[in-house]
């Protein structure tokens, strides 16, 4: 129920936690592919930037997972100083209508 009408997504993982990145090639994105639209855009989205010192997945890290999940695009935010959470949304929707 979750993904039905689904015309895209936004994967956020914590970058404190790799657990979090990794679930989303394991099971959030097979759930897009298997119960929403196939064709559906993503983003990868890495959380917390605001927490560097604990920072456990790198950027690189980051680029290079979303490059192989094929997401569209890959950004990092901050949902605490809100850093580029409203350009997560507006690109999404770009993509989305494209």
């Amino acid at each position: 129920m979750l993904f039905q009408g689904c015309v895209g997504g936004l994967f956020v993982y914590d970058i404190t936690r790799p657990s979090t990145l990794h679930n989303i090639e394991t099971k959030w994105i097979l759930d897009l592919r298997r119960y929403g639209n196939e064709a559906a855009p993503y983003l990868l989205i890495g959380n917390k930037s605001d927490l560097e010192e604990t920072r456990a997945v790198s950027i690189i890290e980051g680029t290079k997972f979303s490059n192989r999940v094929k997401a569209l695009e890959f950004m990092e935010t901050s949902a605490k100083s809100g850093e580029n959470v409203e350009k997560a949304f507006k690109n999404l929707l770009l993509h989305s209508i494209s």
